[in-house]
């Protein structure tokens, strides 16, 4: 009989549990454990070196996702001060005639939730198409994850997205709003 756990970490709890309980020592005449008396130390630091390697890409991946992240801001950021530079004067007019900040910052906020939602989909289709071709073992990576549930990174990414877009024109429309009305 092998245990096989889920994750290295659990592999000495497992194993002092074992050895630790007359009744198991009975039925098992073998226990192999990675203990710290040097038994299977091969085992042990090959354990410890995939935890250590798995907390490393969590790490890795985690930075990956936060430039990702302020460089989404920042191009959303950047596309919508290049629009509200070319609309600068129709802000002014707005501004002359009475408009509230937010009947003038609506417009932008939703063109950037449009940007967001089109940049949600095309990365999703593409996420589709590469994982269908990317293999593992003979198998396709979108078979290999196919316990993940797609729909719900879809809504948390396209909520994120959401977020961080209307966030992003806030900040680019408020430098324009604050300014003198004929400002050039």
């Amino acid at each position: 009989m092998n245990i096989t756990t889920s994750h290295p970490e659990y592999h000495a709890q497992i194993g002092q549990f074992l050895k630790s309980d007359p009744k198991y020592k009975l039925v098992l005449s073998k226990i192999v454990t990675t203990d710290q008396e040097g038994n299977n130390s091969i085992l042990t630091s090959v354990s410890e070196n995939l935890l250590e390697l798995t907390n490393f890409a969590r790490q890795i991946i985690f930075w990956i996702i936060m430039i990702f992240i302020i460089g989404g801001a920042l191009i959303i950021l950047n596309a919508l001060q290049i629009t509200i530079f070319n609309r600068k004067k129709e802000i002014a007019v707005m501004k002359l005639v009475g408009a509230s900040h937010w009947f003038i910052r609506l417009p932008f906020i939703i063109e950037s939730i449009i940007y967001g939602l089109l940049a949600v989909a095309i990365s999703f289709v593409m996420l589709l198409v590469l994982s269908k071709k990317i293999q593992i073992q003979e198998t396709n990576l979108f078979s290999y994850y196919s316990d993940i549930k797609f729909y719900k990174i879809f809504i948390v990414e396209t909520i994120a997205t959401i977020t961080l877009s209307i966030m992003s024109s806030m900040a680019a429309v408020h430098e324009y709003l604050n300014k003198q009305l004929l400002d050039h």
